[in-house]
């Protein structure tokens, strides 16, 4: 039965290129680590800390990397598409690349809400950048030993 419970706090630790093996500031391609295990042992720990190094990624200007934390089948639909989705990680890639270009960074995202659905994961959210602030949807899908967002919507 899926929790129902407020998500425990992300853990209080710094992130670095070096810590997430994400991409240094000079935009270097770059793959996105393993998903953390024990004692990253819950989900919310789990999505937290992707959620960590979405925001690094989008922050430090690296939307190949960023691509990277989206399965290959994605969808993403934001509210200025008029509800066509961005599809595929290259498609995906590209959107995000338009919005740190449009200088929205900082990025923050904050789980509110993960939970369990079968071999996905739902996660409720709120986002805040230079641009507004919104709320969003996540599902994520396991792929292989990492969770990958697989399709997303926000306002």
């Amino acid at each position: 039965r899926p929790s129902t419970s407020t998500p425990s706090p992300r853990p209080p630790r710094a992130v670095t290129p070096t810590h997430m093996g994400a991409a240094s500031p000079a935009r270097t391609p770059a793959t996105i680590p393993e998903q953390p295990t024990p004692p990253y042992s819950n989900v919310e720990d789990v999505i937290a800390v992707a959620n960590e190094c979405f925001e690094k990624l989008f922050n430090d200007g690296n939307a190949q990397a960023l691509s990277q934390l989206y399965c290959e089948d994605a969808e993403l639909n934001p509210p200025s598409m008029g509800g066509r989705p961005t599809k595929g990680r290259a498609a995906i890639r590209d959107f995000w690349a338009l919005g740190m270009v449009s200088d929205l960074a900082p990025m923050e995202r904050n789980s509110e809400e993960v939970l369990p659905a079968g071999s996905f994961l739902v996660e409720r959210a709120q986002y805040t950048h230079k641009g507004g602030c919104g709320a969003m949807l996540v599902l994520w899908k396991k792929e292989g030993r990492e969770w990958k967002i697989y399709r997303e919507i926000f306002n």
